[in-house]
């Protein structure tokens, strides 16, 4: 069982507040042979990227720490 799960979003970068959910994963824990091979609560991911959308144009990358 997953205690904590997070949750994908897709969100503009204009900052009108549009976000959606991204299907990502959404599978329990896997085990093999009662042994858990992921653990998927509580966990960090996630980053956030702008581009200005010109080729070669400036980018702006953030991540938690």
């Amino acid at each position: 069982m997953v205690y904590r799960g997070g949750a994908v979003y897709r969100c503009s970068a204009r900052g009108d507040s549009s976000c959606e959910e991204v299907p990502f994963d959404r599978q329990n824990n896997a085990y093999y042979r009662d042994s858990m091979l992921d653990d998927k609560s509580q966990r960090w991911l996630g980053a956030t990227l702008s581009s200005s959308g010109v080729t070669d144009g400036p980018v702006v990358i953030s991540k938690h720490q």
